[in-house]
């Protein structure tokens, strides 16, 4: 009797192990293809089957399905997805980045119906900006563009001191035409506007603007007379060159911009 009750408690015990086992057990997904090494022998017709020898289950491997690159996927944009495309685009995205796009309600899967249906509107939208424009105006905005005019000689800033400025920078700016400065003129030298800020609205495609915040800085070639630098000066605290209502607009616009790349960020993150 003691027997049954310790083989009965033994029982319940390790029940609950092998159901935990078995749920724990979940069906896998993957794909290899393995080619005999060793034909197996042929039969006669009629006659029973030979049996395969250990030689018979050498196998070489050839492919893993897990890792063979898969192919892009195409795809038709039902909205604008900054960087890729318009609403009606076709394009073709790498699958785990379509497949974002498609769950966030951003893009379908082409198909003769979804081109038929967004063909239409594909025919009838106008001449649109690129898709790479808000990045592009993104970048002039959280630029800070050091402008450096002589200590000494008088000057007066022009669209040409902005735009080799903003080479040395890494913006580049094909012609002066592009740049607009402020409408009240800036004069030099002036030791009381070193390191203010000012503000150039630069056109791009003739058609958007962007906002570049730029830094006065006087240099001079004498050593014993330079000013010392700043470390991180573009981390310092904005102070207008020109405290008057286009200054007070240009650092708005400026704001602005920063605020609507934040959110573009913090929307991609989410998604």
């Amino acid at each position: 009797m003691l027997k049954s009750i310790l083989q009965t408690g033994r029982a319940s015990i390790l029940q609950p192990l092998i159901k935990t086992e078995i749920c724990l057990a979940q069906q896998t997904r993957n794909t290899f293809v393995l080619k005999r090494r060793w034909e197996p022998r042929l039969t006669t017709k009629g006659a029973e089957p030979k049996g395969l020898k250990a030689r018979n289950f050498v196998y070489d491997f050839i492919e893993d399905g897990d890792v063979i690159k898969k192919p892009d996927i195409s795809i038709i944009l039902t909205d604008y997805v900054d960087g890729v495309g318009f609403r009606g685009d076709l394009v073709k995205m790498r699958p785990k980045k379509a497949y974002r796009s498609l769950l966030a309600g951003l893009a379908v899967y082409d198909t003769p119906e979804n081109r038929m249906k967004y063909d239409t509107e594909a025919r009838l939208k106008e001449e649109r900006q690129s898709p790479y424009i808000q990045r592009t105006i993104d970048v002039f905005g959280r630029k800070v563009v050091a402008i450096c005019m002589n200590k000494f000689k008088p000057w007066v800033i022009e669209p040409r001191h902005i735009r080799v400025s903003m080479r040395k920078a890494g913006l580049y700016v094909m012609n002066d035409s592009q740049i607009e400065l402020p409408k009240t003129p800036i004069h030099g030298p002036d030791l009381t506007k070193e390191g203010k800020d000012f503000y150039v609205t630069i056109t791009i495609n003739m058609k958007d603007k962007a906002t570049v915040r730029c830094k006065l800085h006087h240099v001079t070639l004498d050593p014993k007379k330079r000013i010392p630098c700043i470390q991180n000066w573009w981390e310092l605290e904005s102070e207008l060159l020109l405290p008057d209502e286009e200054g007070q607009r240009m650092l708005q616009a400026s704001e602005k911009s920063k605020a609507s790349e934040k959110g573009s960020n913090d929307s991609q993150t989410s998604k």
